[in-house]
């Protein structure tokens, strides 16, 4: 069976800001991807694409501006972008550009700012700027009577919410599908196997293999990336206003407005099959993908359960199966395979038209369908819901 190693991984250009946890995430995308990563921020001042942004300040000359961005992008190398300290037209050029060239987007971001601005204060008065400094650094402790600029930092806030949403607005106009990965979700969720699907759900949307004998890759994702000077923030002098003042701009966060329904479909139960039960799908409105959760329960003679895959196109996915499920177990108490019979898949794709479906394969290779799943358009009602 084809899987993700036997798919053109795309470029792709992550869309963040500054002090968002970018750069961990970053070099472990880069690195396993095909593609030539770039040195991280490359637009900006005294980086490897500075020149770019230098000469649309000094001339502001459009096609010339389009024209290296082209020449870059057709290099397909990796970028990721912060967007704050660029001009507005070079990140909407890069972002018409890069997906003309092919490029897949990734949108990181901070749903609640005190953190991220915090850490860019910090490092603005104190010099710190990443993790060997902060281990080498003494820091000067008299930064911490000097209070928190407020109003410039909420200003700052406001602009960077602006820009980001921005271009995800551009993008989502083209016709593109920006995957978002939340901080929140990812370095502070208290459940460790939920951020590292939301991981696992990045890789596979990139076409990028997880590799086995890698075990420790998410670990590391998770663990290695803080620059341990977070718990020294609350000795500014003015923090509590800071943090006060911060929470009457809410918090923030990019959603797919448009997505599609998914329509299941069950088959006649194959031989070897005692029970299939599939759920609606569950729409995550920040990755615009699905989760596909149901159970299917082999017969009790059965030795193993065999394997689950999602069948779509040429592309064949693994479905997580042999979950716990009581309610199965409870059912079929008769049954040794009750007690694990539950599936989810996270991260699946489906565009209006698409279809795909549910294949189980036994122990000796033999396949059945189980399911067939129909792709239709849908738009979510309510406001709007790119909420900044």
């Amino acid at each position: 069976m084809s899987s993700t190693q036997d798919l053109v991984s795309p470029p792709f250009i992550i869309w963040t800001l500054r002090r968002t946890g970018g750069t961990n995430l970053a070099q472990a995308l880069f690195e396993r991807s095909p593609h030539q990563g770039v040195q991280h921020e490359p637009f900006n001042e005294d980086r490897l694409f500075s020149q770019v942004t230098l000469d649309w300040l000094e001339h502001r000359d459009e096609q010339a501006l389009r024209d290296a961005l082209r020449e870059i992008c057709d290099r397909q190398v990796l970028i990721k972008h912060c967007v704050e300290p660029l001009p507005s037209e070079l990140n909407t050029a890069l972002a018409e550009i890069s997906t003309q060239a092919g490029y897949q987007h990734i949108f990181l971001y901070r749903r609640q700012p005190l953190g991220r601005l915090l850490s860019l204060h910090f490092a603005n008065v104190s010099g710190v700027w990443g993790k060997p400094q902060a281990g080498s650094a003494e820091i000067d402790q008299g930064i911490f009577r000097s209070p928190i600029p407020i109003e410039d930092l909420l200003r700052h806030e406001q602009n960077c919410r602006s820009e980001l949403g921005r271009i995800f607005d551009l993008l989502v106009e083209q016709g593109e599908t920006p995957r978002i990965a939340v901080f929140e979700d990812i370095y502070f969720n208290t459940e460790p196997q939920s951020a590292v699907a939301i991981l696992q759900q990045l890789f596979r949307a990139l076409h990028l293999e997880q590799p086995e004998e890698d075990p420790q890759l998410f670990d590391r994702l998770l663990n290695n990336g803080s620059q341990g000077t977070r718990s020294k923030y609350r000795n500014f002098v003015n923090y509590a206003e800071f943090a006060e003042r911060l929470e009457t701009l809410g918090d923030f966060d990019l959603q797919h407005a448009k997505h599609e329904q998914i329509k299941v479909q069950l088959h006649p139960l194959p031989s070897g099959i005692e029970h299939a039960a599939l759920w609606d799908t569950h729409f995550d409105p920040f990755s615009g993908t699905h989760t596909l959760r149901g159970a299917v329960l082999v017969s009790a003679d059965a030795k193993t359960p065999g394997e689950l895959w999602l069948r779509t196109g040429n592309q064949n996915i693994p479905i997580t199966w042999s979950l716990k499920s009581p309610k199965i177990q409870e059912r079929f108490p008769n049954n040794p395979h009750a007690q694990k019979a539950r599936l989810q898949l996270a991260g699946v794709t489906l565009r209006a038209g698409d279809n795909a479906e549910i294949v189980w394969v036994d122990t000796n290779g033999e396949k059945a369908i189980i399911a067939s799943l129909t792709a239709e358009p849908v738009t979510s009602t309510g406001d709007n819901p790119v909420v900044r």
